[in-house]
């Protein structure tokens, strides 16, 4: 019966973690379909970390749209989604990582890098947990000029 229970949630926790991997990949270089199909999955989940992915790949898909008032639609919807499920979970470094990344890509022109600074500092103080510091790695490899410092 433990063994059973701890195949469970080893599934359980592989799936989190899939997931987890696909959202920062499609930041990382997710094409507009790609985006779409994810943030149409998405649509059936509730919570605030759904909240947060969709807010992220919204922002992220902000780039790949054509015209002007979509980019800013999509982006604004995007940004604020990510800045409300903050307020809602302040201590959560997920969420602060998510936004410092699309704050340290956005355009200075949208002036969304008002939190960079703060989420930077919390989550270089935070504990931050194995798969999240993974994450950081792989995005300080990626990004000289954004490196968050960990323990």
């Amino acid at each position: 019966m433990r063994l059973l229970f701890f195949t469970f949630l080893t599934l359980l926790f592989s799936s989190m973690l899939a997931q987890d991997n696909e959202v920062y990949a499609l930041l990382e270089n997710g094409t507009t379909i790609q985006l779409d199909l994810k943030l149409k999955t998405l649509s059936t989940k509730k919570g605030n970390q759904t909240l947060a992915y969709k807010g992220a790949l919204l922002a992220k898909k902000a780039s790949k749209l054509k015209t002007p008032q979509k980019k800013l639609k999509a982006f604004k919807e995007g940004a604020n989604l990510l800045d409300e499920t903050i307020k809602e979970e302040p201590t959560n470094l997920e969420f602060r990582f998510l936004r410092y990344i699309i704050q340290a890509k956005s355009p200075k022109f949208l002036s969304y890098n008002k939190n960079r600074i703060e989420d930077k500092n919390r989550i270089e103080k935070g504990k931050v947990n194995k798969v999240l510091k993974e994450l950081i790695i792989d995005f300080n490899h990626k990004n000289e000029a954004f490196k968050i410092a960990i323990n």
